[in-house]
């Protein structure tokens, strides 16, 4: 008769550990995904989105008016009296409007030390 080797727990054997792996890193991962969803901010939920984007129309023929007017601006900083302190770097967009808001001029600005002028109709659409 031969001796029998005796078989070690389930635990010494490394084939249990690697199927666990993959479950422990998805619940492990799981609760940093769930505070984000918990405590971030939701904003790119709309809850009106035919209003939104009525607004977004009006924002258009804001920009259509300006066109039909012929209207155009030059912005200048070299003119300003007060110091200020130039831009933060980053992306920044002019925008010129009267005050009943019929119409409205917008341009991207690169450069803040040189002048602008801004066409009507001279801005991208972007839908």
């Amino acid at each position: 008769m031969s001796a029998m080797k005796p078989v070690p727990p389930w635990y010494r054997h490394p084939e249990p550990w690697l199927l666990l792996m993959a479950p422990l890193a998805a619940v492990i991962g799981g609760y940093p995904t769930l505070w984000l969803a918990l405590n971030s901010n939701h904003s790119l939920v709309v809850d009106d989105y035919y209003r939104e984007g009525r607004a977004i129309n009006q924002t258009f023929a804001r920009d259509a008016q300006a066109e039909r007017f012929g209207l155009m601006a030059r912005i200048d900083t070299d003119q300003w009296e007060a110091p200020f302190a130039p831009p933060i770097r980053g992306r920044w967009t002019i925008q010129v409007e009267d005050p009943a808001r019929n119409w409205r001029l917008v341009a991207p600005l690169s450069d803040p030390g040189a002048p602008l002028v801004i066409l009507a109709g001279s801005a991208k659409r972007t839908h």
